[in-house]
């Protein structure tokens, strides 16, 4: 399989992750920086409902009878998250491969190629592991959730690297000791982001 490929299902998958990653950080870390831009989406996202709901009761109690307006249902953030993990309870996994369909064909793959099977399988562990999380969430269960994400990202760690704490804060005579074995880690995870 040509490094292309490779390149391709790999910026799939971690481009699904880091989504599942945004949503779920929104509900589990709520003091974030991302929770504040996430929550940015939301207020856009239900905008035109709170709009459309504000009006309808304004006619309706004027003009009774003579228009029949419905309220729209809006989701709370919680909700709002739940769905985009849920994917709006359409098959993630099959969506996510027909968005990619033509640049599939483009490259000559067909669904019977084991690298192709592969990146499949992935990606259906990947969507199910968002549709878990999102169960977790709805049923409060924080820490659950926190657990299916780390497993998640443990999984596909070769995305996102590693770097250890290089200082930490010990007894000593300057108060701070530094680790060469995590300093020489993180320069050849860093040099091995950098190759790729």
């Amino acid at each position: 399989m040509s490094s292309q490929i490779q390149n391709i299902f790999d910026q799939i998958q971690k481009t699904e992750i880091d989504s599942i990653y945004i949503y779920s950080s929104a509900v589990l870390e709520p003091q974030s920086d991302i929770a504040e831009e996430i929550y940015g989406v939301y207020g856009s996202t239900i905008s035109d409902d709170i709009y459309h709901n504000y009006h309808t009761e304004i006619h309706s109690g004027g003009l009774s009878g003579l228009h029949n307006f419905e309220l729209r249902e809006i989701p709370s953030f919680k909700e709002f998250i739940i769905g985009m993990l849920r994917n709006n309870n359409r098959d993630r996994h099959e969506h996510v491969l027909l968005n990619h369909r033509e640049q599939f064909v483009n490259l000559g793959l067909n669904g019977y190629e084991p690298n192709y099977l592969r990146f499949s399988d992935n990606l259906h562990m990947i969507c199910k592991t968002a549709k878990n999380i999102a169960n977790h969430l709805e049923i409060d269960s924080y820490f659950s959730a926190d657990q299916e994400l780390a497993r998640l990202r443990e999984r596909f760690s070769d995305f996102y690297p590693k770097y250890k704490e290089m200082i930490e804060l010990k007894p000593s005579f300057f108060g701070l000791s530094i680790d060469l074995v995590a300093l020489e880690e993180n320069i050849s995870t860093a040099l091995r982001r950098y190759k790729k």
